[in-house]
């Protein structure tokens, strides 16, 4: 579903999942610091639009919201309090996305994972000036070439939906994030590419009900393959489908934030704007105790 269409409706979505985090959670981003002027609510649906609408520049989207939705946003804080407030509510991002991936965990089927880059900087020769990594960058590479930042791991379903992501530094392997928290509540086939092969995490993915599937590397010696399996690894490239839709359609890449928390934040505004417009908001039933939050 569109934000900019549904304004109305996106708000309340995502009010309901605001007062449910708060209420089983005892946490609110309203007690801490200075009273913002914009509710929880409206600060991640006007995040949301952002994304939607492609505005790079935080600046310029504040003055298209003062300008276009006066009426909607009758409080809209100055320009520097609406950053702190985007940022601010950051738990609030990765709370309601992680409740959104767990329901699409429960399509079944095959999953398929991957990463891709999160560079922090646009070469790595600059690496020492930046800061706003908090020291956590590192370098890592692609098909692209060498790049510093970090990465973020995804498992997506068939109907390309996420249903889990983590964000790690650019020189962590992909096999490395194969564990019982990435992967939990997936059963079934797992598809990946060749950086996936490992003998040891397929032992280790057996014993969690999930068969890992790629595809060979030439020097290895062939073996059959399942046919639902040789199925499954045709659709591979959707994942990075996804990841075109978000780096493309959706400012996954953040290039002008100031601090690792406005970085991330951005990348999971993104993941959320995806997810909801991959999300059918007519069969949606809204459960107010999303205890697996609290677990």
């Amino acid at each position: 579903m569109k934000i900019l269409q549904n304004l109305e409706k996106s708000y309340c979505f995502i009010d309901n999942f605001v007062k449910s985090i708060e209420k089983n959670l005892l946490f609110s981003l309203e007690k801490r610091g200075r009273k913002s002027t914009l509710s929880v609510s409206e600060l991640v649906t006007l995040g949301l639009l952002r994304m939607e609408l492609k505005m790079e520049s935080i600046k310029a989207f504040h003055a298209f919201i003062k300008l276009r939705f006066s009426k909607d946003f009758p409080k809209l804080p100055s320009y520097q309090q609406f950053c702190e407030g985007l940022t601010a509510a950051f738990p609030y991002i990765v709370m309601i996305t992680q409740i959104i991936m767990e329901m699409h965990k429960m399509i079944g089927g095959f999953y398929i994972v991957d990463s891709t880059a999160l560079p922090i900087c646009s070469s790595i020769l600059r690496k020492n000036r930046v800061k706003r990594d908090n020291g956590l960058g590192k370098v890592g590479k692609n098909l692209n070439g060498f790049y510093f930042g970090f990465k973020m791991h995804a498992i997506i379903n068939q109907n390309m939906q996420f249903v889990s992501i983590r964000f790690t530094p650019a020189n962590v392997s992909d096999t490395a994030v194969l564990d019982e928290k990435f992967l939990r509540g997936l059963h079934g086939v797992l598809v990946g590419d060749k950086g996936y092969i490992s003998s040891t995490k397929t032992v280790e993915l057996r014993k969690m009900g999930i068969t890992l599937v790629t595809k060979q590397r030439k020097n290895m010696r062939k073996t059959p393959i399942h046919a639902k399996h040789a199925k499954a690894l045709t659709k591979r490239q959707r994942v990075e489908t996804s990841f075109s839709s978000l780096k493309n359609q959706f400012l996954f890449i953040s290039r002008y934030a100031r601090s690792l928390r406005s970085f991330l934040a951005q990348s999971f505004f993104s993941v959320l704007v995806y997810s909801m417009q991959k999300l059918n908001f007519d069969a949606f039933t809204f459960s107010e105790s999303p205890q697996f939050l609290i677990s």
